[in-house]
């Protein structure tokens, strides 16, 4: 089975190398990479260029977001399992060995979800927002799946074209309406740079554009089990507040700040 990474690039010279790197040192080699650059001023492509000799890798440019460089670049791609993979994100060296072990021994299991774990910076803002990453864990409901089968993805009509963010959450949902989606062990680190309160806010209010659509798409279980104080897991995982007391309150702060801006998106919106 071969193994299609769509990998959506902008200005992102800081990780793209470890990410290549990553995909390079798989122990699946049955793989390709398509590279979907969304028009870098930094050195971006570049680095992206000197591992053409290193791995299968197609390069492309495309403009404008991931939701349109994504699904735009599927029919460039020859695979049985594609995975949607982001470029500061680096892979366990089995996780697509494991993947494909899954999916060819199990017919009814058509999508996989990666768990992921944020890589801490020494940025304060990065240790709470990486605490608060790992409350997911385990949750599907938070979890979107980020690889599938040709079949499943190609019925569902891919991603959403029309959501700049939440297209995760609302393929997913969609698949799991009718599919199995199962959990890799292995996992994927997350490298979201130093993180600073309030480039996240503002990175927050641009992302809440898309939740009238998946709101329009979804019923309201779904979309409020996508908000913070809705989601089980923020419940169940009370022993961690107990142990990481300081990192809970900043958590708070930063979650009803996050709310906040909500409401102003909202009412922009209104």
């Amino acid at each position: 089975m071969k193994v299609s990474i769509i990998l959506p690039t902008k200005n992102n010279e800081n990780t793209i190398k470890r990410c290549l790197e990553s995909i390079e040192k798989q122990t699946y080699e049955n793989r390709e990479v398509i590279f979907v650059d969304n028009y870098s001023t930094d050195n971006t492509y570049k680095i992206a260029k000197s591992f053409q000799k290193k791995i299968p890798i197609k390069y492309f440019q495309k403009w404008p977001e991931r939701n349109i460089q994504r699904p735009y670049w599927v029919s460039k791609a020859t695979w049985d399992i594609l995975y949607f993979l982001d470029s500061d994100m680096y892979l366990e060296e089995n996780l697509i060995e494991e993947a494909v072990n899954i999916i060819h021994t199990s017919n009814d299991i058509w999508a996989l979800i990666v768990p992921e774990e944020n890589i801490i910076y020494h940025s304060f803002w990065s240790k709470v927002k990486a605490f608060e990453r790992s409350l997911y864990n385990g949750d599907n409901s938070v979890e979107a799946a980020r690889i599938f089968k040709k079949e499943v993805y190609e019925a569902l009509w891919w991603y959403n074209k029309k959501m700049i963010s939440w297209e995760d959450w609302d393929l997913s949902d969609r698949v799991r309406e009718k599919y199995k989606i199962k959990r890799t062990k292995t996992k994927v680190l997350h490298d979201e740079g130093k993180v600073e309160l309030i480039s996240l806010l503002k990175k927050k209010m641009y992302y809440w554009e898309s939740f009238k659509q998946y709101r329009k798409n979804n019923s309201l279980q779904k979309t409020g089990s996508k908000i913070f104080y809705f989601r089980k897991s923020f419940y169940t995982n009370w022993r961690k507040y107990i142990k990481h007391p300081i990192l809970f309150f900043w958590m708070f702060v930063m979650l009803h700040l996050t709310i906040l801006f909500f409401w102003i998106w909202y009412i922009k919106w209104k």
